[in-house]
């Protein structure tokens, strides 16, 4: 199995590039501002993709929620100018409700071993006292 250390690490390397990533395309989106409008090239582009566009939509919300290297604002915004109001809506709400019971899965499982993982020890131990305090603020 993978040291936490060296988990944590491959994360932040994920992050970075997550962050690279994002900063790129923020870049490119300014320089071509009708990429994203109703009608646009990114809509008829998920046009193309038929049935799997709003497939590949969730999974990208169950991800950047799970480990989330991109913007939940960004995506969330991105589903609603691809598929509109109503159901922009209803794959943003149930990619990122299914990428919710993801993590908690995957915390409830791995436990500390997970959490340690995306987290330096300091910040586990700062947040891991307040509910070891239990001062009613969380319920488990």
């Amino acid at each position: 199995m993978v040291e936490a250390g060296t988990q944590r690490k491959n994360i932040q390397i994920l992050t970075g590039i997550g962050f690279i990533i994002s900063i790129g395309l923020l870049i490119f989106f300014k320089q071509h501002p009708t990429y994203f409008q109703v009608g646009g090239i990114f809509q008829s582009y998920l046009g193309q993709l038929g049935f799997f566009a709003p497939l590949i939509f969730m999974l990208l919300q169950v991800i950047q929620v799970v480990y989330p290297i991109i913007p939940g604002g960004m995506t969330s915004v991105i589903g609603y100018i691809a598929f509109g109001p109503i159901w922009g809506f209803i794959y943003n709400f149930t990619g990122i409700f299914a990428g919710s019971l993801l993590a908690f899965g995957l915390a409830r499982c791995y436990g500390e071993t997970f959490a340690k993982a995306f987290v330096s020890q300091e910040t586990y131990d700062k947040y891991v006292g307040y509910l070891d305090r239990n001062d009613g603020k969380f319920y488990a």
